[in-house]
């Protein structure tokens, strides 16, 4: 029952993340572009509703700086829900300071736009290109400076649209998504929060196409994701990223480290395969919640600052020294998760994401004393050790997952493996994607193993740094051997702190594939023993 109110009270916070808050009008404030100033003159803001080639009508507002242009132009697409008063304090901001149009816009199917909501599908990225056609036949903008900028849903539909449409010369895409596949069922996991929030809230609407409406169907009412994949494979950037690398698009991508939705591993795979000017920008926080403020005041802080700079030097061409900047910009992961960007002195760069991780170390997984014991921990070494096991009953819950928390006394044993370091003396820096290697065997047919690793302070309880499901079908009692790479991270350990591990059956979040009553069991083989690769950086 408690794992149910959990799961009913993260979907409705996912939602209202996704969503973001009530939205009215923003006040005029000051730009967070921070760049070259256009004029003084205070923008106009219109509320249009252009028609798209196939009659539906869009809900957009246009933000029109001073001046008789030709302007160079801003496309975006608000987020899922939303409508274009989004990013008015954004888009006064850009418009004053940059002279951009900006065309900030409800999605079909949502506000006042028209139409079915089809989950970034053709048409969406369509009515992108078609905005694109209107503001320079109609409002003045400069068919050779284009760009798009967006959170959430708004990112995912940039970064398609600019696969698509040689016009767009830049793009920042915020707490979007690159695999929508991956990113609703990762290792075959289903990510029930995602889902819900996705296309629970667009059934909601009853607005919600077909497709994704029969997907929906198929997940909600029979617990299938053959819909829900085949939906995401199409709306995935990632499957359309040649049409970005043979422009070399410059791409700013910026995420939030606990992002329930669109996870960080993602958008790094991502960041790696982009081919012309990129960079990475990762802060703590939740879905959106670094972006939004700033959207909404159009006060400056670092993100928003970031977004500025990045369109003024690839969609105007003002030499304001970003593209000579490291590409990868991250604020640890344990630093206090408030609303907004943390301050520009919290960031560290590196010229890539490869250089995040300086080493790797190996730290083997070794479990002794009694299967029984309440306090059972087992270490997290440099020396290999197999021929242990350590079962758990599947499905049950512990206070263990990746966003809240935990006292490691505090987890069953009965419900999960808990493993730790000896204390790090002089702390340690760490960077990168842990890989956890461990076999697993369960008396049901499929088993589901969430892995979450906590940074443990000298005094008080563990913090969650990374985290990621694995769910495995195999005959019942046949022993698989698997390799999980966790979510990415960057983090300071204090002096005396621990990292630790724990590997449990059930997370609110997620739908597993344990039972209750099934019996899982972790082990280390004789010939490939388990370990947890810890990347360390500068």
């Amino acid at each position: 029952m408690r794992r149910h109110t959990i799961a009913a009270t993260l979907s409705l916070a996912l939602v209202a993340t996704i969503a973001g808050p009530a939205i009215a009008a923003p006040a005029d404030a000051a730009t967070p572009a921070g760049t070259v100033a256009a004029g003084t003159t205070a923008p106009t803001v219109t509320h249009l509703f252009p028609t798209m080639s196939d009659g539906v009508k869009i809900d957009a507002y246009v933000v029109s700086p001073s001046g008789p242009g030709p302007h160079p132009v801003l496309i975006a697409p608000a987020s899922w829900l939303l409508d274009g008063r989004e990013y008015l304090g954004a888009a006064r901001g850009l418009a004053r300071d940059g002279g951009y149009l900006v065309i900030s816009y409800a999605a079909r199917g949502f506000a006042e736009s028209g139409g079915k909501i089809g989950v970034a599908d053709r048409r969406d990225v369509a009515d992108a290109r078609e905005l694109i056609d209107w503001a320079v036949a109609d409002l003045h903008g400069d068919p050779k400076r284009v760009g798009m900028f967006g959170i959430s849903y708004g990112a995912g539909i940039s970064l398609l649209t600019a696969a698509a449409d040689p016009r767009v010369g830049a793009v920042v895409a915020m707490s979007g998504w690159t695999d929508l596949a991956r990113a609703l069922v990762p290792n075959d996991t289903p990510n029930r929060l995602a889902i819900a929030g996705l296309l629970g809230s667009g059934a909601a609407t009853t607005r919600l196409g077909l497709e994704p409406l029969a997907a929906g169907a198929q997940w909600f009412l029979g617990g299938k994701t053959t819909g829900v994949r085949t939906l995401a494979a199409s709306r995935s950037p990632i499957g359309v990223i040649d049409g970005i690398n043979r422009r070399k698009v410059p791409v700013l991508l910026a995420n939030e480290w606990q992002d329930v939705a669109f996870v960080p591993s993602d958008l790094v795979d991502y960041f790696n395969r982009l081919t012309g000017p990129k960079r990475l920008q990762f802060v703590p926080g939740l879905h959106a919640t670094a972006e939004m403020p700033g959207a909404l005041s159009g006060l400056p802080d670092p993100t928003w600052r970031s977004a500025g700079r990045w369109l003024d030097r690839y969609v105007r061409g003002v030499a304001n020294g970003i593209d000579r900047e490291p590409g990868v910009q991250l604020v640890d992961v344990s630093r206090p998760a408030l609303v907004g960007s943390p301050p520009a002195t919290a960031y560290r760069g590196f010229s890539s994401w490869a250089g995040v991780t300086r080493s790797t170390q190996r730290r083997y997984l070794a479990a002794s004393g009694s299967a029984t014991s309440k306090s059972r921990t087992a270490t997290l070494g440099t020396k290999a050790s197999t021929g242990w096991s350590w079962t758990v009953t599947g499905a049950v819950a512990t206070p263990a997952d990746a966003h809240r928390p935990a006292a490691l006394s505090s987890v069953q044993r009965s419900a999960g493996l808990v493993a730790q370091t000896a204390p790090f003396p002089a702390g340690i820096t760490l960077g990168g994607r842990p890989r956890l290697h461990l076999t697993m065997a369960s008396t049901g047919k499929a088993a589901t193993a969430f892995a979450t690793l906590y940074e443990v302070p000298v005094v008080g309880p563990g913090k969650p740094i990374s985290f990621q499901p694995i769910t495995i079908t195999a005959p019942a009692g046949r022993a698989t051997t698997f390799d999980l790479t966790l979510q990415p991270l960057y983090t300071r350990l204090a002096p005396g702190s621990r990292l630790a591990l724990v590997v449990d059956t059930a997370d609110a979040a997620y739908a597993g594939a344990s039972k209750k009553g099934d019996k899982v069991t972790f082990s280390s083989k004789a010939g490939s023993p388990a370990y947890l690769d810890v990347p360390v950086s500068n």
